[in-house]
Formats: structure tokens, C-alpha cells, sequence
């Protein structure tokens, strides 16, 4: 049985707490899906932060997405990703997250990361396209 295994970068989470935003079908279909979701304690953090934008409470995703730590290791490799595509400490956090399970990088900014190589970039809006009729064809 393939199992496949899904990183969420923390806009696709903010996009499930956002109530009446225009990619919650595509984001009710990852959530029926019986994949193992990911994200990183990162995303929590950012999302602690700018609470005040979102519509509902997050905590209840910890029941559905794996929350991954930041340890020493982590961030040395994410400093590498940082200096390397010039991207901000909380973007290579997540790629180094992700890169940590070989993952897939699910994001719907997909320009932010066109030219990051080590791992997967993909839009969770692309998953459910007409033509993918299995999301497991897109990985």
C-alpha cells in the first residue's frame, strides 16, 4: 500500500481556518484524504502570531496534522536553505522540515519556492484538478 505523506506550509493552514476563503474545497478534500499530514511547529508559531487574522481556532488540526520540532540540527540546515535562495528563517524552516520527512511541499505560493530544488513544490489546488483524477498521480 503507498502511503503518501504531506507537508502543509502554514498559508495552506491559514487558508483552513479562514471560513469563506475561495480554496476551502480544495482544502476539505485534503482533509478526507487518509494521507499523513505534516507541518512544522514553525507554522504554529506564525499562526500564534497573527491569530487575530483567523476566523476560527486552530488547535483542533493537532488531531489531524503532525506537528514537527525545530531542534539544533533543523535550523543549521535551514540557515543552509536560507542563505542558499535568500528566503526568510520561517520559509527554510519549512523546507528544512519538510526535506527532514522527504516530503512533499504543499503550498499555494508556489512563486516563493520556484527555485528551491530539495524537495517537491507543489499546489494543493493541483491535487484535485480535472485531468488528476488520483491525487497519488501527482507525486
Amino acid at each position: 500500500m503507498l502511503i503518501i505523506i504531506m507537508y502543509l506550509r502554514r498559508d495552506v493552514i491559514e487558508f483552513i481556518l479562514k471560513s469563506s476563503d475561495k480554496f476551502q474545497p480544495t482544502i476539505e478534500k485534503i482533509f478526507s484524504l487518509k494521507e499523513k499530514l505534516f507541518t512544522s511547529a514553525i507554522s504554529i508559531i506564525v499562526l500564534e502570531l497573527e491569530k487575530k487574522k483567523l476566523e476560527k481556532d486552530y488547535k483542533h488540526l493537532f488531531k489531524k496534522i503532525e506537528i514537527l520540532p525545530i531542534d539544533k540540527k533543523l535550523l543549521e540546515g535551514s540557515f543552509k536553505i536560507k542563505n542558499k535562495y535568500n528566503i526568510s528563517i520561517f520559509d527554510s524552516i519549512e523546507i528544512a522540515s519538510c526535506m527532514r520527512i522527504k516530503d512533499k511541499f504543499l503550498t499555494f505560493d508556489i512563486k516563493s519556492f520556484e527555485n528551491i530544488k530539495e524537495v517537491k513544490i507543489v499546489n494543493p489546488s493541483e491535487l484535485f484538478s480535472e485531468e488528476k483524477k488520483d491525487v497519488r498521480s501527482i507525486f
